[in-house]
């Protein structure tokens, strides 16, 4: 097969990208409360906002991840996601390791070990090292499907008819080259804010129970692997998430339709944010 030139520019590839994949979702209800409960009772949580664990750690040192420059969490409703790509665009991003275990009883067994936490194999104190994952899963869940429900299909976009938007509004990107976290020179930020409306559709909805527990899940109970000898996640709360309870109301979108549209750009405020 013939190699790419170093020489040879990249391709842009504009939207809209159609993806194909399994998605895991469960909702819920944030509210500023339960996240100011948390303030205190746990040191990595940031100061009047969200726990560490909502950024990444090259994401943890923007002014975006700064209550006293970008204002508090006010809460609102809330989802996760896990989806596991069969078509993926390919694009670049941080490595994870994602296990998954599929039982005969339904079940489907998760956990993501991402590279970007993990410490350098040299055990250093310098910069995050992307060259192994990290020794505990950042999350872990078990969806259990409620085998007497009929499937159904579904489609994120009829949201908008009850009143739910479901656009992402991302901020710039930090440049990697101007951290402290590691990563590199092909770490390139962005300058802009961007606003995209994601549909994920699917004809076949399966409705569940989701396990949100951090602990048991280890699969070291099951198999000797060195890399999860530890036992439980490295999450912040029991159930991943301040508020969240263990078992939650889930559905998963099997060979689901994901879809990214044109975004729509806009410029920071120029003030002491940036």
């Amino acid at each position: 097969m013939e190699g790419i030139s170093d020489d040879e520019p990249i391709v842009p590839v504009p939207p809209p990208w159609k993806l194909k994949g399994t998605v895991y979702m469960l909702s819920f209800w944030n509210s500023k409360a339960s996240t100011a409960e948390g303030k205190g009772s746990d040191k990595t949580q940031q100061e009047d906002g969200l726990p560490a664990i909502a950024y990444s750690p090259l994401e943890a040192e923007s002014s975006f991840a700064d209550p006293a420059a970008s204002g508090e969490h006010l809460g609102g409703l809330s989802q996760i996601q896990i989806i596991r790509y069969a078509e993926d665009w390919n694009i670049p991003k941080h490595l994870a390791r994602f296990e998954w275990d599929e039982s005969l009883d339904g079940k489907t067994r998760v956990a993501v070990y991402p590279y970007d936490t993990a410490v350098p194999r040299d055990g250093s104190h310098g910069a995050v090292s992307e060259s192994g994952p990290s020794d505990k899963p950042f999350l872990q869940a078990i969806f259990q499907p409620v085998l007497w429900a009929p499937s159904f299909p579904l489609s994120l976009s009829w949201l908008k008819y009850v009143g739910i938007n479901t656009a992402l509004v991302q901020p710039p990107l930090p440049d990697g080259r101007q951290s402290n976290s590691g990563g590199g020179e092909e770490l390139i930020g962005t300058s802009r804010w961007c606003r995209i409306l994601p549909d994920l559709s699917t004809r076949k909805a399966v409705l569940g129970w989701i396990d949100m527990s951090q602990h048991g899940h280890d699969a070291a109970d099951d198999r000797d692997d060195s890399r999860n000898s530890g036992r439980g996640s490295d999450a912040e709360y029991d159930n991943f998430w301040l508020g969240l309870r263990c078992w939650n109301v889930a559905i998963k979108m099997e060979n689901a339709d994901i879809i990214f549209g044109e975004g729509l750009y806009w410029d920071p405020l120029r003030s002491g944010l940036y």
